[in-house]
């Protein structure tokens, strides 16, 4: 008996701009495009508000892009409405009642927000809410000020995720809970790289909700934080951000000058795995001078341990690592080591 296929889920989009950051734009075309989820409406505000972010900070993005930027250029402006055709595109004017009945007449399981809109406008419109990406510890909306905060103040790494907001009494839920690496040298490298992860997961989302439904929202995410107040600091906070930023800069030069950069690996133990994205209480393993770790899956049998390796061991692939229960020691006159040999292992679990 062939399985029943569930319908596509129906996405509405609804933006304070037709223009907006290619990685948001890229975000919503490969779900559109995938077996789940199609974008049914694109909803364009006619009057689009000033950009929220000062003029001394754009000046401060164009420079750090110039200097970190990467070739992908995540946040470079694309039109959203090239995601529809025609008849799928509705303009948000002051004729509140037009607008909504044809987003009615749209049948919306999601409505999901970019840029200055009201949340509370879309009650009502979407089956399973308003759905946004949030970032950072606070799980705030306001991409233009994602990995602002985080990176002027030396945090590891920066939080993203879809924040959803289902309205009434219901609480904000957060699916797809991330965190990615920051550079306390660049704002923009380290928002390229959250978002470079951040764009698959609306796709995912989506695809678990259409598997799930309303038992995925209430299982399949986790509480969000209250809602906080999202802004620029002022003239003055700002000229000190960059003022730290630039000293980071000429640091980074030097480090890059006289020093040479080393895998490192942090862990602990625990009964359960929430992680608030701090790296507070974890243990951190450097190798010896002159050594590295390698990442095998050890077993034991017949009183002996043997270890296999856990996929490919090229630097900067991560799927190994986070498979692997042990840590190979492999001294630095050892020029390699074949299958059956004898090695020191630091075990993980």
């Amino acid at each position: 008996m062939e399985a029943v296929r569930k319908p596509r889920l129906r996405v509405g989009v609804f933006s304070d701009a037709a223009l907006q950051p290619r990685w948001i734009v890229e975000a919503l075309a490969r779900a559109g495009a995938a077996e789940s989820a199609e974008i049914a409406v694109v909803a364009i505000h006619e009057k689009p508000g000033p950009s929220q972010v000062p003029l001394l900070w754009r000046a401060y993005r164009r420079a750090d892009r110039a200097l970190f930027g990467s070739a992908a250029d995540w946040t470079g402006s694309r039109d959203l409405q090239l995601l529809v055709s025609n008849e799928r595109r509705v303009a948000v004017g002051a004729d509140e009642r037009c607008w909504k009945a044809r987003i009615r007449d749209a049948r919306l399981d999601v409505a999901f927000a970019v840029g200055d809109v009201d949340d509370s406008t879309l009650e009502g419109l979407a089956r399973y809410g308003v759905w946004r990406f949030c970032f950072g510890e606070h799980q705030g909306t306001s991409e233009p000020l994602a990995g602002v905060r985080e990176v002027v103040s030396a945090s590891p790494v920066l939080a993203s995720g879809i924040r959803i907001h289902q309205g009434g009494d219901m609480p904000d839920r957060i699916a797809c809970p991330s965190w990615g690496p920051t550079f306390p040298f660049s704002v923009t490298r380290s928002r390229d790289a959250v978002f470079a992860k951040t764009v698959e997961f609306l796709t995912r989302a989506l695809r678990d909700l259409q598997v799930g439904g309303a038992r995925w929202l209430e299982h399949g995410t986790e509480p969000a934080r209250a809602r906080a107040g999202e802004s620029f600091p002022g003239a003055g906070g700002l000229v000190r951000a960059i003022a730290t930023m630039g000293s980071r800069v000429a640091q980074r030069a030097a480090e890059r000058a006289f020093t040479v950069g080393e895998w490192s690996i942090a862990y602990r133990f625990a009964a359960e795995e929430p992680w608030s994205g701090s790296l507070d209480g974890f243990h951190r393993l450097a190798p010896p001078k002159g050594w590295f770790w390698a990442d095998p899956f050890p077993i034991e049998r017949d009183g002996r341990h043997y270890a296999a390796l856990t996929g490919p061991q090229g630097s900067g692939i991560l799927t190994s690592m986070a498979v692997a229960n042990a840590l190979a020691v492999v001294p630095e006159d050892v020029p390699g080591i074949q299958t059956g040999d004898e090695v020191d292992a630091l075990m993980l679990d």
